[in-house]
């Protein structure tokens, strides 16, 4: 019994030696653990205690960044706005442009059509005063007349000019166009007409269509013969009178 005991203890403190000679001689450390569960928890989140830091470090820097993108997104979506608004303002000045300048050119191409009506007439003015003075030179002379029935007639049959301008021309030198009392006149200056020619007479139906009257007198002719068909009236155009064989 006394060697059973001697050997256990004997062994038990060769055991105790050997650990304390392997913690002198080892380089690593190497702990005799009562409580394993509650000394190795201290030491691991002890040790890791930066990790954990490290990974709140980084947490709070992908927010930081996770925010600057979607300010980024943001700013680029409302670039994209902005230059939406940009190329449709531009289409629309553009649009605006070419507008203005159809514009314009019509209404340089209507004004240098008046223009060019307007030259024309001017050049028909002239051509008329023209030919009214010689009209009204001729008038003028108490030759060119001619007496028939009890009134004196001009037969200008030389020239040929718009109703109006005929008027007009007999106004200045204070005569009338011709209208006729009765059909012995009619037929005696009939007889003096050129075949073929029209001859403006004083019979209109410019104030009201459909009423003529004489231009001398204002009111209706006393005496009239119509041509066959006549008076057409063709388009409400056939404003004026003419003789004519």
């Amino acid at each position: 019994m006394f060697k059973i005991a001697t050997y256990l203890v004997y062994a038990s403190v060769v055991s105790s030696l050997y650990c304390i000679v392997k913690s002198e001689n080892n380089t690593d450390s190497v702990c005799i653990l009562k409580d394993p569960l509650t000394q190795c928890g201290a030491f691991c989140h002890a040790s890791l205690h930066p990790l954990y830091d490290h990974m709140a470090n980084l947490r709070k820097q992908w927010k930081t960044i996770n925010d600057t993108l979607h300010k980024s997104c943001g700013k680029l979506d409302q670039l994209d706005r902005v230059e939406e608004l940009k190329a449709a303002i531009e289409r629309k000045i553009e649009s605006r442009h070419v507008e203005t300048v159809d514009t314009i050119s019509k209404e340089l191409q209507r004004k240098f059509s008046e223009q060019a009506a307007l030259v024309k007439t001017v050049e028909t003015l002239l051509l008329v005063s023209q030919e009214k003075l010689s009209i009204l030179q001729k008038i003028d002379s108490p030759e060119s007349f001619e007496l028939i029935g009890d009134k004196l007639f001009y037969i200008a049959d030389h020239i040929q000019v718009p109703w109006t301008t005929a008027k007009i021309a007999c106004e200045l030198v204070n005569c009338r166009l011709a209208t006729f009392d009765n059909n012995e006149q009619f037929e005696a200056i009939q007889r003096k007409l050129r075949k073929g020619v029209a001859y403006w007479i004083g019979i209109n139906d410019r104030d009201k269509e459909g009423e003529f009257i004489s231009d001398a007198t204002g009111k209706a002719p006393t005496f009239v013969r119509w041509s066959e068909g006549e008076p057409g009236n063709q388009d409400d155009a056939d404003d004026c009178g003419f003789s004519s064989i």
